[in-house]
């Protein structure tokens, strides 16, 4: 299938002055850039795209995010449109209806920031134990570095108001010393995640499948898995060897994996 795309502002980044008639693409690929009419004389049974004065350009190259939890977040409830504790609230008690989680399972929701809540705060434990006091649920902020979790992911996780805060992570506290439920860091947010995602259901397939479109929506064709693990790795490399990738993804592997994971996929190390 080929297309030639013209009447727009065409942008190579090659310099400030070249601005080219058309582009010529080839199942997915651009295989010509250059003047239309030559264009349409190499490629004359292309469809003709006319971009109506809009701007074509190269993608971009996404610089920070980790594909992998890109992938996971499909499946959360989504909190990034909550104004306020209530919303949190509504959001995430329709979340645990819809999809018939009972005590076995868990809530897993992504997105809020304090900083546009009416509340001006992050929500604590109290307000998330208003959804279920029974069911675990943790909801992370919209910088993945921080998070809420409710009463029943404290007891599962074993954290109690004796649980010192580990290095380079935090557990929120009240006057009286209880936990909050709030947490801090990766350190603080493992303890809570790693007893937590064996109750989570996923089709990681899928979910990646769904992901590469959220990064297409936004004109990304190159992802980051940031601060990958051996796990992540493993799991990326098959989905290529698959052919499931349309999206290039570039791992920067946390230096504990780093030389078995290079080891066990030496084909995609320094390679593009």
């Amino acid at each position: 299938m080929k297309q030639i795309y013209y009447g727009g502002h065409i942008i190579t980044m090659k310099s400030e002055k070249d601005f080219p008639e058309a582009v010529a693409v080839e199942d997915g690929r651009i295989v010509f850039v250059g003047n239309r009419n030559q264009a349409e004389v190499l490629f004359d049974e292309a469809e003709n795209i006319d971009l109506k004065g809009k701007t074509l350009m190269p993608a971009f190259i996404d610089t920070h995010s980790h594909f992998s939890q890109m992938a996971q977040s499909t499946v959360m409830c989504d909190l990034s449109g909550a104004k306020n504790f209530y919303d949190i609230i509504t959001e995430l008690t329709a979340y645990l209806e819809q999809n018939g989680i009972d005590d076995t399972g868990i809530i897993l929701a992504s997105g809020y920031d304090h900083n546009f809540l009416e509340e001006e705060k992050h929500p604590d434990k109290r307000v998330l134990d208003q959804v279920s006091s029974s069911v675990p649920i943790y909801i992370s902020h919209a910088s993945g570095h921080m998070g809420v979790a409710n009463s029943a992911l404290l007891k599962l996780a074993g954290l109690t108001p004796d649980t010192p805060d580990p290095d380079g992570g935090k557990y929120g506290r009240n006057a009286d010393g209880s936990l909050s439920g709030y947490v801090e860091e990766t350190p603080a947010i493992m303890k809570i995640l790693t007893c937590a995602m064996p109750r989570v259901r996923m089709d990681m397939a899928k979910q990646m499948a769904e992901a590469q479109e959220i990064y297409f929506k936004y004109g990304i064709t190159t992802a980051q898995e940031g601060a990958a693990m051996g796990n992540a790795v493993q799991e990326l490399a098959g989905y290529a060897a698959g052919g499931e990738f349309k999206l290039d993804v570039v791992a920067f592997i946390l230096a504990y994996y780093f030389e078995h994971a290079v080891a066990a996929y030496s084909d995609y190390y320094h390679t593009y």
